[in-house]
């Protein structure tokens, strides 16, 4: 029995019953972010007709869903989704040429992905690896499991462009984590200053709307400083308007009351933890020793400029 004859045998002896329902709820987990939010399809005469969040699921937006998970509905409906697998047969390639998509079965289009990577594999294995979205149930993650059989070596890689990969590396680097979200589970204030996160963008966008929510009910006060009175300044206690593309101007403008004018701020710690002490030059650099090029700071125990 192949791959797909399993599959579908398999598929059969747990969902056959349901299946054969003329109108029922089919319980799944949304695909379209890592937010893996639980979702419940109702099916209509074998027919997706509605999404929407499973009450009591304690994932991603527990219990809700947002707007691109309802959309995903479109997706089942779209009249340009791919059905089944095609390949290839006009072997010149390029911006005018007709590629000649011809239909073929889930066995053959198996078969031939599985001899060509024993090809690679025998060749130089380093030459296979796969590249997707980092979805639980699609892409690199879920491609993982049908790569084994397929004997793949197993390189897996994700599409940073797709998800903010430069955030999972900063997430590992300060705290050893695939994402970092805000915290609002023991925030009690918040100056937001612009972005939407929270409230329907950024970050693991269901999952920090539903701890932006219930922060607010246990009392979070929240200041939104952005030139646009955008949603999240509606949930906030008082809009800041500042003017368009001052941001970093205010933002050095509260560093300079902090540091100069209040004082109120953790004096050894930017000593002894940061570069705070680096000396910065005229071009906006660290300025270095000519010789170890190292960054220099200013001793104030003897008044003299040295290396870190």
């Amino acid at each position: 029995m192949s791959i797909i004859e399993e599959d579908r045998a398999r598929y059969k002896e747990i969902f056959g019953e349901r299946d054969k329902q003329k109108d029922y709820w089919a319980y799944n987990v949304c695909s379209l972010c890592y937010n893996a939010c639980g979702i419940r399809v109702r099916v209509v005469d074998g027919k997706p007709v509605a999404v929407e969040g499973i009450p009591e699921s304690d994932k991603g937006a527990q219990g809700g869903i947002c707007a691109r998970g309802v959309a995903g509905l479109d997706m089942y409906y779209d009249p340009n989704r791919i059905l089944y697998p095609v390949k290839r047969t006009n072997p010149k390639k390029g911006l005018h040429e007709d590629p000649k998509w011809e239909r073929i079965s889930w066995e053959e289009a198996l078969d031939t992905i599985t001899e060509k990577l024993e090809e690679a594999m025998e060749k130089d294995s380093r030459t296979i690896f796969s590249s997707g979205s980092p979805s639980p149930t699609a892409g690199s993650t879920g491609f993982a499991g049908l790569l084994r059989p397929m004997k793949a070596g197993g390189s897996i890689g994700g599409a940073g462009i797709m998800c903010g990969g430069s955030t999972h590396h900063i997430g590992a680097l300060q705290s050893a984590a695939w994402d970092i979200i805000p915290d609002y589970r023991y925030c009690n204030y918040i100056l937001r200053c612009g972005g939407n996160e929270g409230w329907g963008g950024g970050r693991q966008a269901s999952s920090t709307i539903r701890l932006a929510a219930t922060a607010r009910e246990r009392g979070m006060k929240m200041k939104v400083m952005d030139p646009q009175g955008f949603t999240v300044a509606s949930k906030g206690q008082e809009w800041i308007p500042i003017l368009p593309a001052t941001d970093i101007a205010v933002f050095m403008a509260i560093a300079n009351l902090i540091v100069n004018e209040i004082g109120i701020y953790d004096k050894e710690f930017i000593r002894q933890k940061t570069n705070g002490s680096y000396l910065i030059g005229p071009d906006r650099l660290f300025v270095r020793d000519g010789q170890t090029n190292k960054p220099l700071l200013f001793d104030e125990t003897d008044s003299k400029i040295k290396t870190f």
